[in-house]
């Protein structure tokens, strides 16, 4: 939704052009975005890049998260930009153990 924002209605708005949109819905400049972090799932292909674009540039970090305990996952300390360089990925996991259980007993599977 931002991105088509950005193309259809701030590229054409003065408002918005004031602040930095650009007649491409690019607003590279004029805003303080140090980075994006995408929850819930992997930021994929297209909508990744769309986004990427349409912030100039700002590094992706997408994550696995929930509202309960966000993120779940997260990019290895010291990557900037996972999106680009590992399509897919959401990092590692941040809790110090992470099992999977059988969705019948709720008990830890074997490795």
């Amino acid at each position: 939704a931002t991105v088509n924002f950005l193309k259809d209605q701030a590229s054409n708005d003065p408002k918005y052009m004031a602040y930095g949109v650009n007649n491409k819905g690019i607003w590279k400049s004029g805003h303080s975005l140090r980075m994006i972090r995408s929850g819930a799932a992997a930021l994929h292909g297209p909508d990744g890049d769309a986004l990427n674009a349409a912030y100039g540039g700002v590094p992706i970090y997408p994550t696995y998260s929930m509202s309960e305990q966000m993120p779940i996952s997260q990019p290895p300390a010291g990557k900037i930009d996972t999106f680009t360089e590992k399509p897919g990925s959401v990092g590692v996991p941040v809790a110090a153990s992470t099992v999977i259980v059988s969705r019948s007993t709720l008990r830890p599977q074997p490795y």
